[in-house]
């Protein structure tokens, strides 16, 4: 009789993207779930500015998946301007801004066409233009309109595949996408949702029924065992951090989880989640028992002051963002033929030159930097051809300010690179390898980016304390933690004897802290705040 909280959420507001006409809502006038189904209700009304209204749920953050069969039975309004749907968005922008993440559209149909439905895939090619396939299928007597259909969509490790009653009508594997632009290994949420009007269907007219009604009767997911992946981050630079790891929750499953030495165990034994802290690298293991029988899956984990996963392009180009340009033109690869460590390394082939040299650019994106804290930019490479640059720069993610940077002269044999800087401000940046001054093959392996020698903790806002009534309120906030444990609250009443007070243990990350005192000195009180490192030295 209601949506479910645990699984569905509403997204309000207009969606000026696609010039759409709807303000959406959380109005159980525009979203209802009676008879069995649910109903997605769009309405000619003036409301925050718009002539319609309707609604927009999503699972991002309460159901986010990776590969698998979704299957809806669904029923469209038919008139001219409606726009519904049934899509898949990534949970995470990994790759960067839309397209570059990848959209799946499960189903799309125009109103003024209730026989004809959409499968469509969304990808972003190097050299940055939007690229997608889809393809329409007819559905016969009865239509979209007249009755419900069963759309399925099966989503497996380099293939999509799109039916509609059972029947394919669309598929989209890695020989139609290059591997390099294949976005869809990374959890995807679904989405659910009635626009009015937009680039594609056009406005509604006068003959356009309102109030118009998307009826959907289910939402199933199956997932195949063996696709499941443990979720989780791959590094840890803390003793004192918390690092959770996940499988799937699924009905009436065992979990069994083991940790090597370097961890242990903080909660969810028995449970599809875990919480763990480290103290080195280490594998975890999990055995996962449903009817289907038992799998076990691994997941590795790397500790130390490294804040990249994946420098090693052992899973692609997880985490990197890729560009090529034009006038520039390059391709880029995984090769294994010649690395410097692991299994695998970036390839970058140019073969056209643009007059910026980061119009053929490999980068990494959303890189924390704390005032004041220096950095090591840490990496391999290597070039077809010796005396081959490789430009290399820190910037400003949003305005681009310039922050650190380099010429890199490179051979044919690997050789190992290092930038240090210092951070300016507390900013997020991106680190950009560049290549579009010169044709030629460049190879890059073993990247890292780390605080040099960090301070167990950084800090980003002091110790404040603040009267109210008769409590006094004490706050102060970390950027990052690396080897602290615990801070140490002193109060005096003069300045001149300091007692200890209070102990608050470290979060093992960036964190924000409140500690309340209820019965301050008397007239006055004095407070001083200490951090600990692990091995018992004040700081």
């Amino acid at each position: 009789s209601s949506l479910d909280p645990g699984k569905w959420a509403f997204v309000n507001g207009p969606n000026p993207a696609n010039n759409e006409l709807q303000y959406y809502t959380d109005l159980s006038t525009n979203l209802q779930v009676s008879g069995g189904t649910l109903k997605i209700i769009a309405r000619q009304e003036s409301y925050m500015g718009y002539n319609y209204t309707s609604a927009r749920i999503r699972t991002r953050d309460l159901f986010d998946f990776r590969y698998g069969k979704v299957e809806v039975r669904l029923k469209v309004p038919a008139g001219q301007g409606l726009w519904p749907a049934c899509w898949m968005m990534p949970t995470e922008q990994w790759y960067g801004i839309w397209p570059t993440s990848g959209e799946m559209d499960i189903m799309e149909n125009l109103g003024q066409q209730t026989d004809v439905a959409y499968g469509t895939a969304h990808w972003q090619a190097t050299d940055g233009t939007h690229q997608y396939s889809v393809a329409s299928v007819t559905t016969g007597t009865p239509d979209l309109a007249a009755d419900f259909h069963v759309f399925t969509f099966e989503w497996a490790p380099g293939t999509l595949t799109w039916l509609l009653d059972g029947v394919q009508f669309h598929q989209v594997t890695t020989a139609d996408v290059a591997p390099a632009q294949w976005p869809f290994h990374r959890l995807f949420h679904l989405i659910l949702n009635l626009a009015v009007g937009g680039d594609w269907p056009g406005p509604p007219d006068a003959s356009t029924p309102f109030p118009a009604t998307f009826e959907v009767d289910y939402v199933r997911v199956y997932q195949e065992l063996p696709f499941v992946r443990i979720e989780g981050p791959g590094i840890a630079q803390s003793a004192t951090q918390q690092v959770t790891f996940s499988l799937p929750q699924i009905a009436g499953a065992t979990y069994n989880w083991t940790l090597p030495a370097s961890a242990t165990l903080v909660s969810g034994q028995g449970t599809h989640q875990i919480t763990t802290q480290w103290s080195g690298s280490g594998t975890v293991q999990a055995q996962m028992t449903t009817t289907c029988g038992t799998h076990a899956y691994t997941h590795g984990l790397s500790f130390g002051p490294n804040t990249w996963e994946n420098g090693g392009f052992e899973e692609g180009w997880r985490y990197f963002g890729l560009t090529a340009n034009a006038p520039a033109a390059a391709t880029f690869h995984i090769d294994s033929v010649s690395v410097a460590g692991g299994s695998y390394c970036g390839k970058v082939g140019v073969s056209a030159v643009s007059t910026n040299v980061w119009d053929v650019q490999l980068a990494r994106r959303d890189v924390a930097l704390v005032s004041g804290t220096t950095y090591e930019l840490t990496f391999q490479a290597r070039s077809a051809v010796a005396g081959a640059d490789l430009n290399v720069a820190v910037i400003d993610q949003s305005d681009y300010t310039w922050y650190a940077g380099g010429t890199y002269a490179l051979s044919t044999s690997w050789q190992t690179f290092t930038l240090t800087f210092t951070a300016p401000a507390t900013a997020t940046a991106q680190v950009n390898f560049d290549f579009a001054d010169e044709t030629g093959t460049f190879y890059l392996d073993e990247l890292s980016f780390a605080p040099q020698n960090p301070l167990p903790v950084a800090w980003l806002e002091p110790l404040r304390a603040q009267r109210q009534g008769t409590r006094v309120v004490l706050t102060w906030a970390t950027a990052a933690e690396y080897e602290a444990s615990h801070f140490e609250l002193e109060r005096s009443a003069t300045g001149g004897h300091w007692a200890h007070w209070r102990s608050v243990p470290a979060a093992g990350q960036a964190n924000r802290y409140r500690v309340v005192d209820a019965d301050p000195l008397q007239p006055c009180t004095l407070y001083r705040l200490r951090q600990v490192d692990r091995d018992g030295t004040w700081r």
